[in-house]
């Protein structure tokens, strides 16, 4: 089984240090167990399952853009994540973690909404049995979460000694990258038949800031970027990454003082001039030293994670059937 664990280990600790993000815990609330026979098993944790139609209903709030921070969906790594909070919820049991006062505010916080629709309903209403299995994986999420802030964000410590000799193992890897300052002429293409006006007008513009025209003015004439049309054009000073490829290999390489060909990309048509350089540098240890300790901490965080989830998962007999789960099982978001 070859699944990254940074995922969830990132998740479980924003959300262990206090982040809000209700709309996950929304997604994963609703990841209702409706299983049946042909439901297939796509993890055991002991006796507990998760079925393919636990990690479809998942999937669905995702796609429904319920849960937010979901750009690249990895489907043995959303499975890998229900297993994982399932065994950090039953290990936070082990140590007593649901008697702590401020937990069981956090979990009595998740239930205010639910507990008064179940007061006019018989208790074997579907609604019931839906409201209580939310609360059920609502629980686990929160006891995960606090299991992983007291055993893994807890312990890890950071003296000056580590963050100074690792920035002097690794100083390559902090520097201020090089760095530009330009301006820049736009002329957007609405159409497809305004194409080749657009690009004329372009090439006029460019043939006059050849004759020595003010780029400066030009910009203020006829840029159609209204959030630098009135300052010149002037992008400022950025690092490479700022630009759409197309454009940003044309404009690092000009020379300072230089002016650019006309540029075309998806949206129009570009002239660029490039009025100064800062070559990258290496940072000096008091610049870095923030960057420095955010590093180790992730390598700390990362071991001990790991080595949790290892010990964990032989504890409670974990097993993982990725090769169970549908290829056609769709993980498209932002595309009905």
């Amino acid at each position: 089984m070859n699944i990254s664990f940074a995922r969830i280990k990132k998740k479980l600790q924003g959300l262990a240090c206090g982040v809000t993000c209700f709309s996950v815990i929304i997604c994963l609330l609703l990841s209702l167990p409706a299983k049946a026979e042909t439901d297939p098993t796509l993890a055991e944790i002991g006796e507990h399952k998760i079925t393919l139609k636990d990690l479809e209903n998942k999937i669905l709030r995702i796609q429904e853009g319920i849960e937010e921070g979901y750009f690249e969906l990895d489907k043995e790594a959303l499975l890998l994540e229900m297993v994982s909070i399932e065994v950090f919820a039953k290990e936070a049991l082990v140590l007593g973690l649901e008697k702590d006062k401020k937990v069981k505010a956090r979990i009595n916080s998740g239930f205010m909404n639910d507990i008064p629709a179940t007061k006019n309903l018989q208790k074997e209403d579907k609604e019931v049995k839906e409201v209580k299995a939310r609360m059920k994986v609502f629980r686990s999420y929160i006891l995960a979460t606090e299991y992983f802030q007291k055993e893994v964000n807890d312990k890890i410590t950071i003296d000056d000694r580590e963050i100074l000799q690792y920035f002097k193992e690794n100083r390559s890897k902090y520097t201020d990258p090089e760095k530009i300052k330009a301006r820049q002429i736009y002329l957007s293409v609405i159409t497809e038949n305004k194409i080749d006006e657009v690009k004329n007008k372009a090439d006029r513009l460019l043939e006059r800031l050849k004759d020595g025209e003010d780029f400066i003015a030009l910009a203020k004439e006829f840029t159609e970027d209204p959030f630098y049309k009135d300052r010149g054009g002037d992008l400022g000073y950025f690092a490479r990454g700022r630009l759409v490829p197309e454009l940003e290999e044309p404009v690092f390489q000009l020379s300072e003082g230089e002016i650019s060909p006309v540029l075309k990309t998806g949206g129009g048509f570009h002239i660029f001039k490039l009025e100064d350089r800062i070559e990258r540098r290496l940072l000096e240890y008091d610049e870095a030293r923030e960057r420095v300790i955010k590093t180790v901490k992730t390598e700390k965080v990362d071991k001990l994670y790991k080595a949790l989830v290892d010990k964990l998962f032989k504890k409670y007999e974990v097993k993982i059937y990725t090769d169970r789960i549908p290829a056609s099982l769709a993980l498209t978001i932002g595309q009905n």
